[in-house]
């Protein structure tokens, strides 16, 4: 069966495939426990995002609003752990409960009671902004992902902390996210080498500690079209670079062939199955 795991080119080279969101289809819920524990066995790149309750724990959810994918309702940092049993994930297209809503405490005994498969990466993206982490939400990151930290990636937006919130934990890699440092209208950003350049020389300075660094596909794209190799540079610093989010189309497909070519490290997509499907057809390269 071919792995959803990577795409390997035919010299040997290995881009993961990571899985968004614990998606290895398109319409699957996000951050099932059936896909955790699946991807815990393979030893796949699977990804979580984390945010911080009112009493100083971490929950898995993506937005700051309950009601965007839970059976609850406001924000999620009013949200009590006691009370996260009581909630379930909204399946996207129907709006029906279909799963329960996970603690970091969850996935963390699911890794820990399992035995990894080789090359497993837990990425928690981080959704809490610095000024809302507390000692005790410190600490309690601290205690749970200690055990485990050589499998996972703590990453965000907001290196401060990021930073913070890893600082104590052993063994943890960082992983930033410099999608404050362009707009978020793709279009109106510069079309130039120049502003490429500086772009490139910001995002690597604002993070030097960080292990892992999360593109844009586009802009990894236009810069090379511009004539400047943003995943490159960020490997000659020890980097790993990880492009995001890419799903099979048409268009895509030719995206994720220009990307291995590249030699980026990561992909991430809501569908790993079908691109390791697809590359197994493309290249008879597992």
């Amino acid at each position: 069966m071919t792995s959803p795991v990577a795409l390997t080119r035919a010299d040997g080279h290995r881009v993961q495939l990571k899985w968004h969101m614990l998606r290895r289809q398109v319409d699957d819920i996000p951050f099932g426990v059936v896909n955790l524990r699946a991807g815990i066995a393979a030893g796949a790149s699977i990804e979580i995002d984390i945010q911080r309750t009112a009493d100083d724990d971490w929950v898995v959810l993506h937005d700051d609003q309950l009601d965007h994918e839970t059976t609850g309702s406001g924000p999620v940092s009013a949200l009590n752990s006691k009370d996260v049993p009581n909630l379930a994930m909204r399946a996207p297209d129907k709006g029906k409960p279909v799963a329960p809503v996970l603690l970091l405490s969850d996935v963390i005994s699911e890794l820990s009671a399992s035995t990894p498969g080789k090359g497993l990466i837990l990425q928690c993206d981080l959704k809490t902004p610095l000024a809302e982490i507390s000692d005790a939400a410190a600490g309690r990151f601290c205690d749970l992902v200690s055990p485990t930290a050589e499998h996972c990636v703590l990453s965000g937006a907001d290196w401060p902390a990021v930073e913070e919130l890893g600082a104590d934990v052993e063994g943890l890699c960082l992983g930033f996210d410099p999608l404050e440092l362009f707009p978020s209208d793709w279009t109106s950003f510069p079309q130039t080498a120049a502003a490429m350049d500086d772009f490139v020389q910001r995002s690597l300075s604002v993070a030097p500690t960080a292990r892992w660094i999360y593109l844009y596909f586009r802009l990894v794209l236009a810069a090379m079209d511009l004539g400047v190799d943003i995943v490159g540079r960020a490997q000659a610093l020890g980097q790993k670079v990880d492009v995001w989010t890419l799903d099979p189309s048409d268009d895509s497909k030719s995206v994720v062939k220009r990307l291995v070519d590249l030699g980026t490290d990561q992909i991430s997509t809501n569908a790993p199955d079908a691109w390791a499907a697809w590359w197994r057809s493309e290249t008879s390269v597992a």
